[in-house]
């Protein structure tokens, strides 16, 4: 495509936005960038994971090694607590706990520095469309006109929401779909405690949902996340029994102490339309067990940028290149973890409980390991010796089958009716 008159406007400073927005001007495209929040209020005010890769595929340049702290492995807990599966050791070469306002910080560098416009304090209300071609936003100040719009606005993205339906793309992101937390950063009282430094929770106290207590060198990160929404009485039971099991958590809040929603769903089946491309958490680009996306976000900026390059316009099928490589390079583990959410969420504490104790779910099941005969054979030894956890065994196995084929039949062209079959099996995995 060409790059001296096509013009590009990011909704959002996401991640993945301000990634592609720094790629994107690096090629020579006219890049705006639109953000609601004034610059220094950019970020949450805690840490998260990110795999470093996500850089170094992308070819843009990796934060400040001083504000990398090497992950540590997570160790997942059932309900009653009575397992623990541990993930193992962490390849500290790879994934690293870095703060939200210095990634933002470096990344907004990086698209400043390539050249791109950025317009912070200034709240992008909707998409504005022709027919069902995406041709501009509106803004606060009025219509901004682009060749192609970027979607960074988010899970509740006002560009997203305004698409007229012909575009084909989800506009809402369902309740059951969404994780309502709870974070603060505690302080670290320094009392001794044999509990792993990275401890997950499935459906703590009984709540519907996913919990994590991590003890880092200075503070203690406590997440409560439960579907359906939270009380102050839930965060508050929540964390006192989070104080009894790791005595080092501290009473004073040092940061943090908000609620917020993410969203917990496999990525969006489309994300592309005639003028229009989906990026992060405005196509649902998140981890579905733990809603962690921004490495996920980070890496589809460099599908995005390769793709509108190498477009001979601003439609559709010229843009599915962009799709079809992040589902090529992600559907697995998307899949892979929508199952054991789905599976989480809709058994209850009890099931739950039976999973882990019988085996049914292994430290493979939570990272990349390949299944072997002798995992088969311990999942179908717990499934007999609990009746009534069958056919959950056998909804797993199915979703295994189905995991395959969605990634053996995913179009790398686009093609109207095919894409339309894919969509179709997508959405009933």
């Amino acid at each position: 495509m060409k790059t001296d008159k096509t013009k590009i406007v990011v909704a959002g400073g996401g991640h993945g936005g301000l990634a592609a927005a720094a790629l994107l001007a690096r090629k020579g495209f006219d890049v705006t960038v639109f953000e609601a929040q004034a610059e220094e209020a950019m970020g949450y005010d805690w840490c998260d994971c990110i795999r470093m890769s996500c850089f170094d595929r992308t070819g843009l340049e990796r934060p400040n090694d001083e504000w990398l702290t090497p992950m540590k492995a997570i160790s997942y807990y059932n309900p009653r607590k009575s397992v623990c599966i541990r993930t193992g050791t962490q390849d500290s070469s790879v994934s690293f706990v870095i703060e939200r306002k210095l990634l933002l910080r470096h990344l907004i560098a990086l698209a400043r520095g390539s050249g791109a416009k950025l317009c912070f304090s200034r709240r992008v209300l909707s998409a504005v469309t022709q027919g069902d071609r995406v041709v501009g936003v509106l803004t606060e100040t009025g219509e901004v006109r682009a060749d192609i719009v970027i979607d960074a606005a988010g899970m509740d993205s006002p560009v997203r929401r305004s698409l007229p339906a012909g575009c084909g793309i989800q506009r809402e992101i369902d309740a059951s779909d969404t994780l309502f937390t709870y974070r603060a950063l505690f302080e670290d009282t320094g009392t001794a405690s044999d509990m792993p430094a990275y401890s997950a929770y499935f459906c703590h106290l009984g709540v519907e949902g996913f919990d994590w207590v991590i003890r880092e060198t200075d503070h203690v990160d406590v997440l409560i996340g439960a579907f359906g929404g939270l009380s102050e009485e839930m965060i508050r039971n929540a964390v006192d029994d989070f104080k009894r099991d790791h005595p080092y958590i501290g009473d004073q809040i040092l940061r943090g102490g908000s609620c917020s929603r993410i969203p917990v769903r496999r990525t969006l089946p489309k994300f592309v339309c005639d003028g229009y491309a989906a990026i992060g958490d405005s196509a649902a680009m998140i981890e579905p067990l733990s809603g962690s996306g921004m490495t996920l976000s980070i890496r589809s900026a460099g599908f995005l940028a390769d793709a509108i390059e190498q477009a001979q316009d601003c439609s559709t099928a010229s843009l599915w290149s962009y799709e079809s490589a992040y589902f090529r390079s992600n559907l697995s583990l998307i899949l892979r973890q929508q199952t054991l959410k789905d599976v989480m969420h809709c058994l209850g504490a009890r099931n739950i409980d039976t999973l882990f104790e019988k085996q049914m779910v292994t430290v493979k099941d939570f990272t990349s390991g390949k299944q072997t005969s002798s995992d088969l054979l311990h999942k179908v030894t717990g499934a007999v010796s609990a009746p009534s956890m069958l056919p959950v065994f056998a909804e797993m196995l199915l979703r295994s089958r189905k995991q395959k084929k969605l990634l053996r039949t995913l179009p790398q062209d686009y093609s109207y009716a095919h894409v339309l079959r894919w969509i179709d099996d997508y959405d009933r995995f």
